[in-house]
């Protein structure tokens, strides 16, 4: 029987992740909804069945589909993102699970981050 690692985090495949991230996501945000990260106002456009579009409220409004795929393993990792160097670090997350990111690192910080924030246990 092995045990986890020290540091807290649960080695938890990818499609585990995802459905979990569908999960929260369908469960406890809604179509225009709306939530602020550190820089950045986003609305929740729509929550669909693989991916989750939010749509910044500045200048842009520009919209992003987000996979479920890369939002569980950036949940899944949250605590251990530091708040400097966001951008580098999900980018670094997500290409250690072998998943591809250079548009929407810190939207997928701050959903996971939202999402943290609504779970009712911590």
């Amino acid at each position: 029987m092995t045990k986890p690692p020290a540091t807290g985090s649960i080695d938890i495949p990818i499609p585990l992740q995802a459905r979990i991230a569908a999960a929260l996501c369908q469960s406890l945000l809604t179509k225009g909804q709306v939530f602020t990260s550190i820089n950045s106002e986003y609305e929740v456009t729509n929550v669909g069945a693989a991916t989750l579009t939010v749509t910044s409220r500045g200048k842009s409004k520009r919209s992003y589909n987000l996979r479920y795929e890369k939002l569980g393993v950036v949940l899944a990792q949250i605590e251990q993102i530091p708040m400097r160097g966001i951008e580098g670090s999900v980018f670094d997350l997500l290409e250690k699970h072998g998943l591809k990111e250079t548009m929407t690192e810190t939207v997928l910080h701050a959903v996971a981050t939202r999402l943290r924030n609504l779970l009712p246990i911590v």
